[in-house]
């Protein structure tokens, strides 16, 4: 559909150009194609030779035929224009050309990586439609990784799907900024200013003759495109800047783009896939208040061992918090896991779950065992150890929750796991366990025993104590999303009632080397809505109201740093 579109814009463009560059001869007036048809009529009426009266009329027409058949001429040599010289526009107008062709696309395929300092790669296949539909096929090389994200922007809905865990997330963004949201590619396409491209070369690659550019927007962001000569749609982008933590660059890669391709009907379907564990998440970022800009800087202190930030801003809040984040949850698990090895016991009888085994002679079979164990509120965290040697054929082990979701799956030909804590075991109950032989000679042992909690279940449990107020000792993949979510929505909503100030720049920070704690040190201001007074933080997070008066007029960072009137 697109091609169609585009060559005949194209085509038009060409025809509009050949009649500006080409003369024709002047048109005859009315009167004069009067009178020469007068005269022919005179001849014709006078008994004229046949032969003459026909080239008295055609020479009496020829002026009036010159211009017609001109005419005809050069509408010919713009269609053979557009046909035969495909270099027609010039590279800058191809590129101009290229932003408005995207305008008429309407669906559109491709595939991203993104890379940041410090991170490994991030690929998605992303699918868009022009309705502000968007869908991301998360592709990473642990499956508890991979996830798939479908968005309608237009309408403020989400939902992410978990497909090894059977989970969904379905939420409502009606309250995010606009700016919040995810990104749009082929709106930033559409955004690319044709004065800002500079032409750079042109190859030929697969067959296709490629016009290359690149664009520089912002100081250190550059966007590189490969346009195809004779579509003017974009095949490719390399997008490089600077990196929002501050640490050198980011690099998103575009390529293998699709445009105007058929989706599938359940492409953008928001309703999650029968048999997934559906949760809502609550994405109301309205109402913030200056107690939140409290919870906010009470989170940063706790993850980045009392420091208060160097600046905050929407960067900062949306970037380096996440960056803080991360890094504390991976220095606490690893943490707690060490403290695990050095207090787990081996297991003993009062500690085993479950123990059985099999040997499967003669013939491959395929089967089906079920077994089930009790976790009590006082039980130990369970743990299993499971060895399968089959010389054909494959054993899968499945393990399923008092509400029959599967919290543990795995399997193979050979395999040896010597202690794993069993995924996401948190509720009291009967758990059911189902070994599954398929075609197979060899055999398998399970066990299941009572070991520490999973450094990951007590590192959200310790967040959630320490900074939400909640009383839980261990927590399940249910609760450590909603603890996230709740931490999530403290960073939301403060960012959102922080953002007007932010873009007046009437908040100011002063906060650059202070820690949690800090005696008679005020670490960032802004106005009160009354406008006669100002919110104010201390290093104590105490939330204060000043005057204009009692404003610190200090540099931060010094002897004299600001301090509490």
């Amino acid at each position: 559909m697109s091609r169609q579109i585009n060559n005949e814009e194209r085509w038009i463009a060409q025809v509009n150009a050949a009649f500006d560059e080409v003369s024709l001869p002047p048109r005859p007036n009315d009167n004069d194609i009067l009178a020469q048809m007068r005269n022919t009529d005179s001849a014709e009426s006078s008994g004229s030779d046949s032969r003459f009266t026909f080239f008295w009329r055609y020479w009496n027409m020829k002026t009036t035929k010159r211009w017609m058949i001109a005419a005809a001429i050069v509408l010919l040599a713009a269609s053979l224009t557009g046909i035969l010289m495909p270099e027609r526009f010039s590279p800058q107008q191809s590129f101009a050309q290229m932003v408005q062709n995207v305008q008429l696309i309407r669906t559109a395929v491709m595939n991203i990586t993104v890379t940041s300092p410090g991170q490994p790669p991030v690929s998605m296949k992303m699918s868009l439609d022009n309705s502000g539909k968007m869908r991301q096929e998360f592709e990473q090389p642990h499956d508890i990784m991979n996830m798939v994200n479908i968005f309608d922007l237009s309408a403020g809905k989400m939902v992410c799907l978990m497909p090894s865990q059977k989970q969904a997330v379905v939420m409502d963004m009606g309250q995010i900024p606009p700016e919040q949201l995810p990104r749009n590619v082929v709106d930033e396409f559409r955004k690319l200013p044709p004065e800002a491209a500079q032409w750079k070369e042109k190859i030929v690659e697969d067959g296709r003759t490629l016009l290359v550019y690149e664009v520089v927007q912002l100081p250190g962001a550059t966007t590189e495109l490969w346009v195809d000569q004779d579509t003017l749609l974009p095949v490719r982008s390399r997008v490089q800047m600077p990196s929002p933590m501050g640490k050198g660059n980011m690099l998103m890669e575009i390529k293998d783009i699709q445009w105007d391709v058929p989706l599938p009907a359940d492409t953008f379907n928001l309703t999650p896939p029968p048999g997934y564990n559906v949760r809502q998440m609550d994405m109301n970022l309205a109402n913030g208040g200056p107690p939140d800009v409290v919870a906010l800087l009470r989170l940063w202190t706790y993850f980045s061992d009392g420091a208060f930030p160097d600046k905050l801003d929407p960067m900062s809040i949306s970037f380096d918090l996440q960056e803080l984040m991360r890094d504390y949850l991976e220095h606490a698990k690893q943490q707690i896991a060490k403290e695990n090895e050095t207090t787990a016991a081996p297991p003993g009888e009062d500690q085993l779950y479950l123990d059985k085994s099999d040997t499967i002679t003669g013939d491959p079979q395929s089967a089906t065992e079920r077994f089930s164990f009790t976790f009590k509120p006082d039980s130990l965290y369970p743990h299993l150890k499971l060895d399968i040697q089959m010389t054909q054929g494959r054993a899968d082990l499945r393990i399923l929750n008092p509400a029959g979701q599967v919290v543990q799956a795995m399997g193979a030909q050979q395999c040896t796991i010597g202690d794993c804590a069993i995924n996401d075991v948190q509720a009291p109950g009967e758990y059911t366990v189902e070994l599954t032989t398929k075609n197979a000679v060899g055999q398998w042992r399970l066990s299941i025993f009572g070991g520490p909690a999973p450094a990951e279940s007590k590192v959200f449990a310790k967040i959630a104590h320490d900074v939400l107020g909640m009383d839980v000792k261990t927590t399940n993949q249910e609760q450590a999303v909603q603890i996230m979510q709740k931490v999530g929505g403290i960073m939301g909503r403060a960012g959102m009632y922080l953002g007007p100030y932010f873009q007046k720049k009437t908040f100011v920070w002063t906060g650059q080397g202070a820690h949690l704690g800090d005696d008679n040190r005020i670490i960032c201001y802004w106005p009160n809505e009354d406008g006669k007074h100002y919110h104010a933080i201390d290093a104590r997070l105490n939330l204060l109201s000043l005057t204009v008066e009692q404003l610190p007029q200090t540099v931060p960072n010094k002897p004299d740093s600001p301090t509490v009137p």
